[in-house]
């Protein structure tokens, strides 16, 4: 996703998954990380039975950014 807006703050990332044991894990940048000159919301899926991340491909029902203009 590509918002070309002012933000004040990152946006708040909601993800549904097609299974229930998935949830997004949001992976927060460094504070001072000026390599990207655009906000990028990255997130790593966390299987909440196994307790791990995981690392195949999972299927995802939608994505939504929540931000504060």
């Amino acid at each position: 996703m590509l918002a070309s807006v002012p933000m004040r703050v990152g946006p708040r990332l909601d993800v549904t998954f097609e299974g229930t044991r998935y949830r997004a894990a949001i992976v927060a940048l460094r504070p001072g990380d000026t390599r990207l000159a655009t906000l990028r919301v990255w997130f790593k899926v966390f299987d909440e039975k196994t307790k791990k991340y995981v690392k195949k491909q999972v299927g995802i029902r939608s994505v939504s950014l929540d931000a504060e203009l």
